[in-house]
């Protein structure tokens, strides 16, 4: 079995189980369970992504996370990583005024409390 072979089934396996835990009704629990426990999105930007912004409850700026990236992910990538966490309800999106210069784009991770 090659690499290319070995990751679309491990993709198919997570589509596989997610469609079963939607089919179960299990999709409403994850709210419940917090979100700080999510599992992966199958995405690795996505999930390094997360993984970083769950450590800064003040969030991140554009400029922090090209950074966490070593600046050498693309910026359609990061861009894509960013709508996948906020469709996810994981990051909102702010702007924050800066007393001179341009205004940032804050990336503010959406942590609910643990029960």
């Amino acid at each position: 079995m090659n690499l290319a072979e070995f990751s679309f089934i491990g993709a198919a396996r997570r589509v596989v189980a997610c469609a079963l835990c939607l089919s179960l009704g299990a999709y409403p629990l994850v709210g419940y369970a917090g979100q700080n426990d999510l599992p992966t999105l199958g995405d690795p930007t996505a999930d390094e992504l997360w993984s970083a912004a769950k450590e800064r409850p003040a969030g991140l700026t554009r400029t922090e996370v090209s950074e966490l990236f070593s600046r050498n992910k693309k910026r359609r990538e990061i861009e894509r990583a960013l709508s996948v966490l906020e469709d996810a309800g994981r990051l909102r999106r702010e702007t924050r005024q800066a007393d001179r210069g341009r205004s940032a784009e804050v990336w503010i991770p959406v942590l609910t409390p643990t029960a």
